[in-house]
């Protein structure tokens, strides 16, 4: 157990240069010491994501703050870093007690982001998963992480019972934790938070036979990785954390724009071309030959066309999406929400929502 008296003496600033008192600092209930660095993409990556909470926590009244210990190479970039942070930070100068921070809670990587309680004792080293659950989740108890996840659930069920009930394409999470990635059910866009999978019901609207297409626009693309395209039935759900998403085993078949690669069958090869924001990619399949193809902005040629030929589906095919990055969002659009953009590899194809 530590207190805060290691800050005692520190110059704790916030974001106008303002200094703010460690006795300020301590009315609130949990306070976190963010350990990061400009330089470290990992840290860039979940810096955007620990601001969103932190913004929504502090909008709806939830006594939570973080002070930023920095890594940075030199206050230059250290002040550049910080600019984009909405809570407080230890003065760069405060190099010793830096090192004493990190010592004191044995950090040997970053991000690391440790919770504390209002009396400075330690609730978690491990700050950046718990909070990774959420707002919803706040103070990130088991019992408040379970009566979340639970609420995500009951949900995610109801809106899946919605989209069926209108006649929509059913698209819900298929892989990663409740409420780590976000899905608007509306517009189907898709908010990868984590590395997530959504996908489509294929115990309801399974097709398992002819020539299916449906388009995915790259809405913001630019920090990330997806591996985008068709599972079919036996392609295993699962509400952990999951390093395996679409073309990850023998039931998936994706694309990646970023990597510039196809995924299938637990393998990547090169393939294609990069994507960007406002692309939109084509999937289509044709379960009769066995063929899966992608296309960009209409492009059916190479270095776009059939990315797989010889696929054995089981139980049938659904639209499946997995992603990870920096504000990294999808939106899918199977037919039934609008107009494709370029559409299908020629006029043989059904849009997905037509064939279920």
């Amino acid at each position: 157990m530590v207190n805060f008296g290691a800050l005692a003496s520190a110059k704790i600033v916030d974001g106008n240069g303002t200094t703010v008192g460690v006795s300020e600092i301590s009315k609130n209930d949990i306070v976190a010491l963010y350990f990061s660095a400009h330089w470290c993409g990992p840290c860039r990556n979940f810096t955007p994501q620990l601001a969103d909470t932190y913004k929504e926590l502090r909008a709806t009244g939830k006594k939570f703050e973080i002070v930023f210990v920095s890594s940075d190479r030199d206050e230059a970039s250290f002040k550049s870093y910080f600019a984009e942070m909405p809570w407080k930070a230890l003065d760069f100068a405060h190099r010793d007690l830096k090192t004493k921070l990190s010592d004191m809670y044995e950090v040997e990587g970053i991000p690391t982001l440790v919770l504390l309680k209002s009396d400075g004792s330690l609730i978690s080293t491990n700050g950046r998963s718990l909070v990774s659950e959420g707002a919803d989740a706040f103070p990130w108890t088991p019992e408040a992480i379970a009566a979340s996840k639970k609420r995500v659930v009951e949900k995610e069920a109801a809106d899946a019972k919605a989209q069926l009930a209108a006649g929509k394409v059913v698209l819900k999470r298929h892989r990663g934790v409740p409420g780590g990635s976000k899905l608007d059910t509306k517009t189907n866009t898709m908010d990868f938070r984590m590395f997530d999978t959504f996908a489509g019901d294929a115990s309801t609207q399974a097709v398992k036979s002819g020539k299916v297409f449906y388009e995915i626009t790259a809405v913001s693309v630019s920090q990330g990785i997806a591996q985008a395209g068709w599972a079919d039935a036996k392609f295993a759900a699962t509400t952990s954390p999951s390093g395996e998403g679409v073309g990850d085993d023998a039931h998936s078949w994706g694309f990646d724009g970023n990597r510039v690669s196809k995924w299938g069958n637990a393998n990547s090869a090169p393939f294609g071309s990069s994507w960007k924001d406002g692309d939109v990619l084509g999937c289509a399949i044709d379960l009769d030959a066995k063929k899966v193809m992608f296309g960009l902005n209409g492009q059916w040629q190479s270095p776009f066309g059939v990315a797989f030929d010889n696929v054995e589906v089981d139980g049938g095919i659904v639209p499946a999406i997995t992603a990870q990055g920096n504000k990294y969002k999808l939106s899918a659009n199977f037919g039934n929400s609008g107009s494709f953009k370029y559409g299908p590899p020629d006029a043989s194809f059904k849009a997905f929502s037509a064939a279920v």
